[in-house]
């Protein structure tokens, strides 16, 4: 796709690649995939962050219990990354929910 980062390429397919694995109505297809991509290239961004993630979700995923339920994995996820960097009295732990394998 023209204007697309080979970063941001790739954080798309291991995010759709995750979805995927999720029990959903309709898992994304490629053309919401690129649907998503051009969307995350016209808002200029090089890598998807939570908001970038949270804003647009509802391009990739057409049902809201979907979007819900991704959006809760991605939460546990965040969670899991964050435990051990929180006992370690890290009180900032950014690691963009939707940045999970």
């Amino acid at each position: 796709m023209p204007g697309i980062s080979s970063a941001l390429a790739v954080q798309i397919a291991q995010v759709v690649r995750s979805l995927r694995t999720i029990d959903l109505k309709k898992k994304p297809s490629v053309s919401e995939t690129l649907d998503w991509a051009r969307t995350l290239v016209v808002l200029g961004r090089d890598e998807i962050g939570d908001e970038d993630a949270t804003a647009t979700l509802h391009i990739l995923l057409k049902y809201q219990s979907d979007i819900e339920r991704a959006t809760k994995r991605a939460a546990r996820s965040l969670e899991a990354r964050c435990l051990p960097a929180r006992r370690l009295h890290r009180a900032n732990c950014a690691l963009p929910a939707f940045r999970y394998r």
